[in-house]
């Protein structure tokens, strides 16, 4: 890892101009080789010079993935040559002499098969596009919409690609050797041509797509092992944290960006600042990715993974400006990353950052809810009470939701499906309003002589805890809501109420033997991490022991707390419950 490393140099190769309209691209690819295309574009392009975009010029793309490219310049308009075979055949000389520079290239490694495409179909005549089919050595026709005449003729013998734009074009009969796809809301065919007025980026991306697959079908590639690509820019990025050599897996301009939090950089300059100050040197040094699916198309790949990490610092492009929280967290990811020939031109990667903040700690598990109510469905709309408003449960899950991507059956579906949805609480009601409580609200629990055990019970450690009483006092307490969530167990019914789940637990304690167990983290998801707990299963197997779990991230006050209960149950219980007393540090023998 070198952070002043020098940038890996890029594929260069520079165009030679055949002719005044004439020029010759090599491939743009590591390779440095690839087969023949030839493109048609309309000479004198209106530009809008206030798009900006990253898309570069036809040549230049086509060069990028890996094709050696001639570019022929035909008139903007018909009227300047004519019409029918007049204006065609001057085009196809141009195409005649472009063929003769690709068979003669050394980076150009088909030399019986090539590609054609049409942009602005609308320049030339149906008999000129005809005319291109008698050149033996065209396989496959790409057009961005129809003739000059609006026709398209569907009895050429040569594989043909329509891109059609605009509600009412009308569709060719297709069959044979035709394929056409529509794009409603694209304004011309010159929607696919960066800097035009009509330039319409996502119906580009779409066609380009389309046309790279029918193309590589028909004159033989090029293919590249896309796999290798994405994961040897991964291990750039993750394993050997080097920033140039992750610039060095991508084209000349790419783009990165994180959706949830719109980090990432547009263009070379900005994505490797970003890669340097805020990405590959910011991850914490645990981190880990679990492949759970991976999809790969003609030209992207998509995964599904879990990004395992302890949140041990600020992590810029996850989650920005929050300090550490030291906990443990398993996040479901999507990635879509689009290559370009032999390298990387852009990433999208996708996230739950509700989920995120739930695990670690920072989502409440109620939020104000600034509506009317209504009663049912098409019931009456109500307003909450004086010194009251409405809460509603926040619909989002947190680390089951990695457990069910990688094992489906590890929780059950709809668990958020139906229950109460929206609550009434007074105003100054504080509990349940955020995962974690301040020293403040502590103290003042304290004060108030609240019940400060939010899940407190005996449990028998010879079977999972929640068969086995852990509730015990829990419901009606008026600390505990929602689902219950110990280990990895949901939906249980507890003493009649619709389930339990502490909103803020952040420490947990069990007495066995006079020995304290003590879990520190705060709890993933409000809910006990089942390591522990069933680690504490096996170390107490058929005997008694006490657990206690506390709304508080002071061990201080923990302690306090733990030792008042104490004192409250030495009181309760009395001198028939002296075998309990003795597994809550009163001393005594263990309880079978």
């Amino acid at each position: 890892m070198d952070i002043q490393e020098a940038p890996v140099p890029l594929p260069s190769a520079p165009p030679k101009q055949l002719g005044p309209n004439i020029t010759l691209q090599p491939p743009l690819s590591r390779r440095g080789h690839g087969p023949g295309l030839l493109l048609v574009l309309p000479d004198g392009i209106v530009v809008d010079n206030t798009k900006q975009t990253l898309d570069p010029p036809p040549l230049q793309k086509w060069a990028e993935e890996g094709y050696a490219v001639v570019e022929v310049r035909a008139p903007a308009t018909v009227s300047e040559h004519g019409s029918g075979s007049g204006s065609g055949y001057s085009v196809l000389s141009a195409v005649r002499e472009g063929l003769e520079a690709l068979r003669g290239s050394d980076e150009c490694d088909v030399k019986d098969k090539f590609g054609l495409i049409l942009y602005d179909a609308s320049t030339l005549s149906e008999e000129a596009v005809a005319s291109f089919s008698t050149l033996a050595e065209i396989v496959a026709i790409v057009s961005y919409g129809g003739t000059n005449n609006g026709n398209v003729n569907a009895n050429i013998n040569i594989a043909r690609l329509l891109h059609l734009p605009g509600k009412n074009t009308p569709t060719p009969p297709l069959g044979g050797n035709l394929v056409a796809h529509k794009y409603p809301d694209a304004k011309s065919a010159n929607f696919v041509i960066p800097q035009h007025a009509d330039f319409d980026p996502s119906a580009a991306a779409v066609a380009h797509t389309r046309t790279l697959s029918f193309l590589k079908t028909k004159i033989g590639g090029p293919f590249f092992d896309l796999e290798a690509i994405w994961d040897e820019h991964t291990y750039f990025e993750f394993g050997d944290r080097s920033v140039a050599k992750t610039m060095g897996t991508m084209v000349q301009e790419p783009y990165v960006n994180h959706v949830p939090t719109m980090t990432g950089g547009i263009g070379r300059a900005r994505l490797s600042n970003f890669y340097h100050h805020h990405f590959i040197f910011n991850n914490p040094d645990d981190t880990h990715i679990e492949l759970i699916s991976r999809t790969v198309g003609i030209d992207r790949i998509i995964d599904e993974f879990i990004f395992s990490f302890t949140h041990d610092k600020v992590i810029d492009w996850l989650i920005p400006t929050i300090p550490a929280t030291n906990q443990r967290v398993r996040l479901p990811m999507v990635s879509i990353v689009n290559v370009r020939g032999d390298r990387l031109y852009h990433e999208h990667i996708w996230w739950d950052q509700g989920g995120l903040l739930r695990q670690l700690g920072l989502l409440p598990e109620y939020l104000p809810f600034p509506y009317s109510v209504a009663d049912g469905d098409g019931g009456s709309i109500r307003e909450p009470a004086e010194g009251k408003r409405f809460e509603y449960k926040v619909p989002v899950m947190g680390i089951e939701a990695a457990e069910k991507l990688v094992d489906e059956g590890s929780v059950e579906s709809n668990g958020m499906i139906g229950g109460l949805g929206v609550r009434e609480v007074t105003e100054d009601d504080s509990r349940l309003r955020h995962p974690l409580t301040s020293s403040r609200e502590d103290e003042d629990r304290m004060s108030r002589q609240d019940p400060p055990v939010l899940l407190g019970g005996y449990v028998c450690g010879s079977h999972p805890a929640e068969r086995q009483g852990l509730y015990h006092g829990a419901a009606g307490n008026g600390l505990l809501e929602g689902t219950c969530a110990i280990g990895n167990h949901w939906n249980r019914q507890v003493n009649g109420a619709d389930a339990v789940r502490a909103p803020y637990l952040t420490q947990a304690v069990a007495t066995l033997n006079s020995e304290q167990r003590t879990s520190n983290a705060t709890l993933e998801q409000s809910m006990l991490p089942s390591h522990w707990l069933y680690s504490l299963q096996d170390s107490a197997r058929n005997k008694l022991f006490r657990l206690d779990v506390f709304p508080t991230r002071d061990p201080v006050l923990a302690d306090e707390w733990l030792n008042q209960r104490k004192e409250e149950e030495k009181e309760k219980m009395g001198e028939s419950s002296k075998g309990i007393q003795s597994d809550l540090n009163v001393g005594g023998k263990d309880k079978a």
